[in-house]
């Protein structure tokens, strides 16, 4: 039996045409051999990384805030998430809402610890870091993260790295000071509320109004 005839030749086969590169990544190429262009591009993807992870960090910080629960909220505050396996506190800093933050703590009883400011993600970055990028360092020692719990921190304040304890060492004894009498006003409250006797009120100006 006769083999089949091939329908063309070695030679006569159809070449493909070859493969288009596109654009972009011919123009990579020649950046490749231009320094100032390579530095460029990384530049712009820089850029592009760090504007897609804001749009994340608003998103991850605008859910969390959002929460009606407390518990759930402070659930997704230490919740990691994301390439940078960053917490929702950390998106919050980094988004620029502490301060929003701040404002919900007289409503919500959140009740952080140290390691929700101490903890890093894979980069090795903390809550601390990413105060510092907001120049926002300050907002860690609100007396109204630490009301009543001045041995937590306490706890916290230790473990800072020994620059901060340097350059927050004023407003660390602010809030020491701060927590000290709101820790007396709040003993003498009890005090008053087991003999049924209400405190004065204080005025704005520090002094007390007189008796009836």
């Amino acid at each position: 039996m006769a083999k089949p005839k091939r329908l063309l030749q070695p030679s006569a086969r159809v070449q493909m045409p070859a493969a288009t590169v596109p654009a972009r990544s011919s123009g990579r190429k020649r950046a490749l051999q231009n320094p100032r262009q390579t530095e460029r591009l990384i530049l712009q993807d820089v850029q592009l990384s760090i504007a897609a992870q804001s749009v994340l960090d608003e998103k991850r910080a605008g859910t969390a805030l959002s929460a009606a629960d407390p518990a759930d909220m402070l659930a997704q505050l230490r919740a990691r998430a994301g390439q940078q396996d960053a917490s929702g506190l950390m998106c919050v800093i980094a988004s620029g809402k502490a301060e929003q933050l701040a404002a919900l703590l007289h409503k919500t009883p959140l009740a952080f610890t140290a390691a929700d400011f101490l903890s890093t993600d894979k980069h090795g970055y903390s809550v601390l870091d990413r105060l510092s990028d907001q120049k926002a360092e300050s907002w860690l020692f609100s007396p109204l993260l630490w009301r009543a719990r001045q041995d937590e921190y306490l706890q916290l304040w230790h473990g800072l790295p020994e620059e901060w304890k340097h350059v927050q060492a004023a407003h660390h004894d602010a809030l020491m000071r701060t927590l000290d009498v709101a820790r007396q006003q709040d003993a003498l409250q009890q005090k008053a509320d087991a003999h049924d006797f209400r405190l004065p009120q204080r005025r704005k100006g520090g002094q007390t109004p007189p008796r009836p």
